[in-house]
């Protein structure tokens, strides 16, 4: 991957539903390892880490990463917004032309998936600002009124689900823009980003315990379809 992108990884200490969520070890690893390899293994030669523990930034270290100490307010979601997050710890990026946003609760994105978004957005960034991953839904669908949102299943044939016109879920996993973009508009995208699709399975976003739980029973048979720790454990 060229030179010119970076990857910032934020992963504050704290944590409401799962505690120390991105210490949490996932199939040997824990997640914030997972992200770290699976950045650098998609050739991306500097990835910062951006934390308020220190913990989290000794394990970023010892992995090649680039660790920033953080502000306090900036990793309290409960006092300052994810724009205010986003411009605190991107102004403390030195120069780089683009930049990839990557989150440690998305266990199962790996180097490809990364590598091949990038690809995406430069063949489009004439035409987009920026990109974000995304799950198709394609399926019947109500309203929060009780009401067919998006077919009707009165009619006299019934509209198959593959017929119907897709929506797009924003999954959290990757954001792609220049880097002044992140510091200036101080969030995510843009105003016009390009939606790259990803399947679930990939994207698959922690959240809860429970989520936690299913990452554990999946990351063994996911790992292996996608040839990690085998080929990424041990980059420095």
């Amino acid at each position: 991957m060229t030179n010119e992108v970076v990857a910032i990884i934020p992963a504050r200490g704290g944590s409401v539903r799962v505690k120390n969520k991105n210490l949490y070890q996932i199939n040997g690893l824990s997640l914030i390892e997972r992200k770290i390899l699976q950045l650098k293994n998609a050739g991306i030669k500097k990835v910062y880490v951006g934390s308020d523990s220190l913990e989290i930034l000794d394990k970023a270290d010892g992995l090649g990463a680039i660790v920033i100490k953080r502000d306090p307010l900036a990793c309290d979601e409960s006092k300052s917004s994810a724009n205010f997050m986003i411009e605190e710890l991107s102004k403390k990026i030195p120069k780089a032309t683009y930049a990839i946003w990557a989150h440690c609760t998305n266990p199962f994105l790996y180097s490809e998936h990364y590598i091949s978004a990038f690809e995406m957005f430069l063949n489009k960034k004439d035409k987009y600002d920026s990109l974000i991953s995304v799950n198709r839904i394609q399926n019947h669908l109500w309203s929060d009124k009780f009401q067919p949102h998006n077919y009707n299943p009165w009619s006299k044939t019934h509209t198959l689900a593959k017929d119907l016109k897709p929506l797009y879920q924003q999954d959290g996993g990757i954001f792609i823009q220049k880097l002044r973009d992140f510091q200036e508009k101080c969030y995510f995208f843009g105003t016009n980003p390009f939606l790259y699709e990803i399947d679930p399975i990939n994207s698959f976003d922690i959240n809860t315990p429970e989520d936690i739980e299913w990452a554990v029973a999946l990351s063994e048979i996911i790992d292996k379809k996608f040839n990690f720790l085998k080929n990424e454990k041990n980059i420095k």
